[in-house]
């Protein structure tokens, strides 16, 4: 008798272990696949589209504002360039710990306004 219910015990763990087993795989597969679709998303638009960011995408932030001769919001600036908003994003705060840029949250728009320092008002009168 003892060997009978030793026999039970012993055929029951592989009925719960092997539809376990199943869902766990199912499980790390979509979250696999959730990670790689984030990964893709987070590259930027740009990498997506398989565009690449423009070469010297500062200096062309900095010619936008001089040519514009006023602030200009990065939701303007980004879809001038055909630049994503985080890629622009990063640029933007390069050139404000630079000292370049002023950029001053627009809460009305939700972005910022960007506008050339005093700073660099001079640079350009001196050249």
């Amino acid at each position: 008798m003892h060997h009978h219910a030793q026999d039970a015990v012993t055929s029951a763990g592989p009925g719960w272990i092997v539809p376990a087993l199943v869902l766990l795989l199912i499980a790390v597969a979509i979250a696999a696949a959730w990670l790689l679709a984030t990964r893709e998303r987070d590259s930027g638009e740009l990498a997506a589209s398989g565009q690449k960011a423009p070469p010297n995408l500062d200096g062309q932030i900095m010619a936008m504002l001089h040519q514009a001769g006023r602030s200009l919001s990065q939701v303007e600036i980004s879809l001038a360039l055909n630049v994503p908003v985080a890629t622009l994003a990063s640029a933007m705060e390069r050139l404000e710990s630079s000292g370049w840029v002023r950029r001053t949250w627009d809460p009305a728009g939700y972005t910022y306004s960007v506008a050339l320092t005093d700073s660099d008002a001079g640079v350009e009168s001196a050249s």
